[in-house]
């Protein structure tokens, strides 16, 4: 019945996916037929980002009182909902009223999935379960495109909220499955606290898992959405050679995550996390390099140098902070890497539009500063409470 379970909740994770990488593939053409702006793009993304932050930070109390099985089952039919609405919206504002249960149901799922497995698993399987995420972000775009040769963009969306609707069908299906799964496991779950927000954040060293994933998921935003243009504009690359990088990039995380779940095994998941901000700086840079094959080369290395930090600091949660507060600590966590993910590539935007798009390899390593930064003092943090934690046993 575990393995049963660990398969459905690894389908859940390809279709959290999913729906991420199909907006920004069909939107030229989306956009020529609402008649639109390129920058509205901006609308929709920040409307299921948006959501997706309100979820994060509400999810505890929600998870609390209806439990991962029901919030599983009714996010991921939420976002199949949104995505047959995007297949048969008539004009832009209406795909982002789609946008709002889009954003609302990724962001409570991905919170419930993520402490489930950091709670229930090892290492190996959270490591796993992101790398089936990546598996739905690199689906999606091949979707698409197939969609767009043979049809329109609305014939791609179709596809997804098929491929989405029937998980959603699948996760229904699976509710009595959760309840056959380790009486222990349901124990632990009602020991769980929904604390206040500024409460959670009070918590010692909550400040720098927070801080390590803002920065790691704003050097993803930042390569998702300006690497193509660097390479355009700063590089002189043509644009359908700068085009693939895209792909590359998640192909490096998909690897990473893979190999992250192998060789968690028999390493800590703080040696991944160091091992993976080594891979990730000599990615970076390897960007300054002038060539084609080291752009993409370097490209794979920073999808590759991330793919670690993610999963393993959403597994170290309820080690370090506890059992009963990683719900908690999980959605402060999760808002600050949705968060990091919007702000990075939305500031330079501004940025370089003031200088050029020659300041984008300077952003990333500003952003690996701060995830370097964060981890230290991470490491700090947990040892200072496991030295107060000793003496407090050795005086009782």
């Amino acid at each position: 019945m575990a393995t049963l379970l660990l398969a459905v909740i690894y389908l859940m994770a390809i279709g959290l996916g999913v729906p991420d990488s199909a907006f920004g593939v069909a939107w030229p053409t989306m956009r020529v037929e609402f008649g639109c702006e390129i920058s509205m793009q901006n609308f929709a993304t920040m409307t299921v980002f948006g959501c997706t932050i309100i979820s994060s930070l509400l999810s505890a109390r929600v998870i609390n009182k209806f439990g991962t099985k029901w919030v599983t089952a009714v996010s991921t039919t939420m976002t199949a909902v949104a995505l047959f609405g995007y297949s048969f919206s008539p004009n832009f504002w209406l795909i982002c009223l789609f946008a709002i249960p889009l954003g609302l149901g990724a962001g409570a799922i991905d919170t419930a999935l993520n402490n489930y497995m950091s709670i229930h698993y090892k290492a190996t399987f959270m490591n796993f379960f992101h790398c089936c995420y990546g598996i739905g972000v690199m689906v999606s775009p091949f979707v698409m495109r197939f969609a767009l040769e043979l049809r329109t963009w609305r014939f791609g969306y179709l596809i997804v909220a098929i491929i989405q609707g029937t998980l959603a069908l699948i996760s229904i299906l699976s509710i009595p499955l959760w309840g056959k799964v380790n009486n222990d496991k349901q124990q632990e779950d009602e020991r769980q606290q929904a604390l206040p927000i500024l409460k959670t954040f009070s918590i010692r060293g909550v400040i720098f898992a927070c801080l390590l994933l803002f920065a790691s998921t704003g050097i993803e935003g930042l390569c998702l959405n300006w690497n193509s243009s660097f390479l355009v504009e700063s590089k002189g690359f043509l644009p359908e050679i700068a085009a693939g990088t895209v792909t590359i990039y998640y192909f490096g995380l998909t690897a990473g995550r893979f190999c992250s779940g192998v060789f968690s095994k028999f390493a800590t998941p703080w040696t991944l996390l160091k091992v993976g901000l080594t891979v990730l700086i000599t990615g970076v840079i390897l960007i300054f390099v002038n060539n084609t094959a080291f752009s993409y080369i370097s490209l794979f290395m920073v999808g590759f140098g991330v793919a670690p930090l993610f999963p393993n600091v959403i597994y170290l949660i309820p080690h370090i902070f506890g059992v009963e507060y990683s719900r908690s600590v999980t959605g402060v966590v999760m808002t600050c890497a949705n968060i990091g993910m919007v702000l990075a590539p939305v500031l330079f935007g501004f940025v370089a539009g003031w200088i050029s798009t020659d300041i984008y390899p300077i952003f990333l390593i500003v952003f690996f500063a701060i995830a370097v930064f964060a981890f230290v003092f991470l490491n700090i943090s947990v040892k200072k409470k496991n030295d107060k934690t000793a003496v407090s046993e050795k005086a009782e």
